[in-house]
């Protein structure tokens, strides 16, 4: 075992104990602040905690001490990215082919940077859960795969786009005609009080505006996507009534928006259409219901009667606004009927798999879909 302590935090580093990796290049550095190895790797420690601005500092200051130093510059660009400085990446990207024009992995991420979504950037992965409910939101467009089109998909809360790039492929694979998204999101923190810190800091800083930007551009060329940003009561009011084909409900979780969202969102889906929405983790039915209305305006806490952790003020609107739904680990989907809301069945709809996801996600998804047994199908 080696006795070398930038050796020790590299090894820390390299077996992910990240914690311990970030004390001990701050040791080394302590005695050594121009160590550049310390600077450079403990850099990508900071940029692995998702402490994005201070991975930035170090890295530059590795930079200072060697501009040409084609490692930092990689790395540097790799933190740019996931905060959305698109262009600040290509030009450490590029900086760093031209130092070393013959390293394959610096060319094809350069190559790459504006084809690949980003689903690296803090705050963005939220859970597991969500490759998982994606696959049924794919399914939505499935179930309507026969309907005249255009097919237009209102989103109301896009954050850093993961599910826009969703539904936009879902409408190139599974619907045979043009069709449309919609995002409406304010990307200014408005409203983000009960979001977790990466979250909050994300939307507050644009990370989360550039990111959405950045990954809606990766989106297939032959799906419009239109962004509207402000909140959903400053923009829903202006759009048609009747001009969405599906509207699907993914802004704040507390229980007065989401009320406003799906009277909105009824108002703008045409008959036979569908609305839906994310993060319905219980149903009225499921949970303590007096302590769910209780804590309608709380973001996300522990249910007594279950112990799960969930967002209330979902639970309570969409109770109150459509009774049970159908629900898919999370997701939840009803049709819009003359006779009124009734539920979905996915028996013969198909799905796509969200590859924008890390790989250890989506295989999860694909693990959990097949075991439930609700799609008839899963497109890769």
């Amino acid at each position: 075992m080696s006795t070398d302590p930038l050796q020790i935090a590299i090894d820390h580093f390299r077996n992910g104990r990240l914690t311990e990796a970030d004390n001990a290049f701050n040791a080394v550095l302590l005695s050594n602040p121009d160590n550049i190895d310390a600077l450079n790797i403990g850099g990508m420690t900071l940029f692995k905690l998702g402490r994005h601005d201070d991975a930035v500092k170090r890295l530059q200051q590795a930079l200072g001490l060697n501009a040409k130093n084609p490692g930092v510059l990689m790395n540097l660009g790799m933190v740019q990215r996931d905060r959305g400085l698109i262009d600040a990446a290509e030009e450490c990207f590029a900086a760093a082919l031209d130092l070393d024009p013959e390293n394959e992995l610096i060319s094809n991420t350069l190559d790459s940077l504006h084809r690949q979504p980003i689903t690296g950037a803090p705050g963005a992965l939220q859970g597991a859960h969500a490759p998982e409910r994606q696959i049924y939101m794919s399914a939505t467009v499935s179930l309507l795969s026969d309907r005249p089109s255009p097919l237009n998909i209102l989103e109301i809360g896009s954050y850093m786009g993961a599910s826009a790039i969703t539904w936009a492929k879902a409408l190139d694979k599974l619907y045979d005609g043009p069709g449309s998204l919609t995002c409406v999101d304010p990307w200014d923190g408005s409203g983000d009080a009960g979001y977790q810190a990466d979250v909050r800091g994300a939307l507050e800083s644009e990370t989360a505006y550039n990111v959405f930007r950045h990954n809606i551009s990766t989106c297939p060329d032959a799906v419009p996507v239109l962004v509207q940003r402000g909140t959903s009561r400053d923009i829903l009011p202006n759009l048609e009534t009747a001009s969405f084909d599906i509207v699907y409900v993914d802004g704040s979780h507390l229980s007065a928006d989401v009320q406003y969202d799906l009277q909105e969102g009824d108002r703008l889906l045409a008959d036979d259409g569908i609305l839906c929405g994310d993060d319905l983790e219980l149903q009225a039915h499921e949970c303590d219901l007096a302590f769910a209305r209780n804590n309608s305006e709380t973001d996300f806490i522990a249910d007594p009667k279950t112990g799960r952790k969930y967002h209330p003020g979902v639970t309570i609107a969409v109770f109150d606004f459509l009774g049970t739904v159908s629900a898919f680990s999370g997701f939840w989907a009803m049709r819009k009927m003359l006779e009124g809301y009734q539920p979905v069945d996915f028996q013969t709809a198909s799905g796509i798999f969200p590859t924008h996801w890390p790989a250890e996600f989506v295989e999860l998804a694909k693990q959990a879909v097949v075991r439930d047994g609700y799609l008839a199908n899963i497109v890769d």
